[in-house]
């Protein structure tokens, strides 16, 4: 495809206004959305490390974790010599794009191993979907190279103890962790839903390079509140009267959010905006499931040694009637607890 020309782009302003994109307007080419600020978001990287995005576009998501994180050395590999032009004007010194393929990746990347890569492939096969009419969005959107590829390409470009990020379609999750390379372990999964009580439509997944950790599979991350678009987890494409280029400024948002289990309370904030924090991921679903077991054999314990303490107060001569009546209530509490938790 041919360069962009200025006419073509907008500058437009992620997190907070802390980090700004230019990328095509709407109807020139593809835009970056939420996606890459969340896959960033879910990165724990540490100064001095390094980062590689396989497929980077304009940027977004290894631009987003570099305003994020200072210090970390930024790496970009994308296939489209307009988008590798705009990401190389986007990050300037802080980000080296490499313009290549990732199934034919020059000698000098293929040489070099990293902390983390990431990536935001294609979500869409188009042996079950229409295709594009514009090439830009076409190639971001349409899976030309398979997923599989996308998986194996991250993990060879990893450092031993790295980790893999990537973001994606629910349903491509088994794809995803049938790709996976017998030395990549500690698979983590979260799993995104667009309001409470919807199947997820996107899933993050991280990955360890000799990683030993068992599989998590954690509570979906709930973005908006409510039945309906009001009062939002993700304040998402806000207009703002200071822009650049006069494009529209974007502002991404993700509120405070507390998760609470039987144990101490856990706190999970995630904030993609002025403050830019880490989109952490909470207690996982079977964790959850063995408390809740461990909670009912503790119910059920207490409850039989409560019938028996009855049973034996009945039968002793000169029992207080009240303090009966007072174990009877404690023995029915208990199992209408048990009850509602096994429900």
């Amino acid at each position: 495809m041919t360069r962009f020309t200025e006419d073509d782009l907008t500058c437009d302003a992620f997190l907070g206004g802390k980090l700004h994109l230019w990328q095509p307007r709407r109807g020139r080419g593809y835009r970056a959305g939420v996606d890459p600020v969340l896959l960033a978001a879910s990165i724990e990287a540490k100064a001095g490390q390094s980062v590689l995005e396989l497929g980077c576009g304009a940027g977004a998501a290894v631009l987003c974790l570099g305003a994020r994180v200072p210090g970390l050395t930024l790496t970009g590999c994308e296939l489209q010599p307009a988008y590798a032009e705009l990401a190389r004007r986007n990050g300037g010194a802080a980000l080296e794009v490499v313009e290549a393929d990732l199934t034919e990746m020059p000698l000098h990347l293929r040489q070099r191993q990293f902390d983390h890569v990431l990536a935001n492939p294609p979500y869409f096969d188009r042996a079950a979907s229409v295709q594009s009419r514009d090439p830009g969005r076409e190639t971001a959107l349409g899976e030309a190279t398979p997923l599989r590829q996308w998986v194996r390409t991250a993990a060879r470009r990893i450092k031993p103890k790295g980790q893999a990020h990537f973001i994606h379609r629910a349903e491509r999750l088994p794809e995803i962790l049938a790709a996976l390379p017998h030395e990549m372990g500690s698979v983590e999964v979260l799993p995104l839903a667009s309001r409470a009580g919807r199947m997820p439509e996107l899933i993050l997944l991280r990955a360890r390079k000799n990683g030993r950790g068992a599989f998590r599979l954690y509570h979906s991350f709930v973005m908006h509140r409510g039945a309906r678009h009001e009062g939002t987890a993700i304040a998402m494409c806000r207009k703002s009267k200071r822009s650049c280029a006069g494009g529209r400024r974007w502002s991404i948002l993700l509120l405070k959010r507390f998760f609470t289990n039987f144990t101490p309370m856990l706190r999970c904030r995630v904030t993609c905006g002025s403050r830019c924090g880490p989109l952490k991921f909470h207690t996982p679903i079977m964790e959850d499931c063995m408390a809740l077991n461990a909670h009912l054999d503790t119910l059920k314990r207490k409850h039989q040694a409560m019938s028996e303490a009855v049973e034996t107060a009945q039968r002793a001569p000169g029992m207080d009637d009240l303090k009966v009546a007072s174990m009877k209530k404690e023995k029915l509490r208990l199992k209408e607890e048990i009850s509602r938790l096994s429900s």
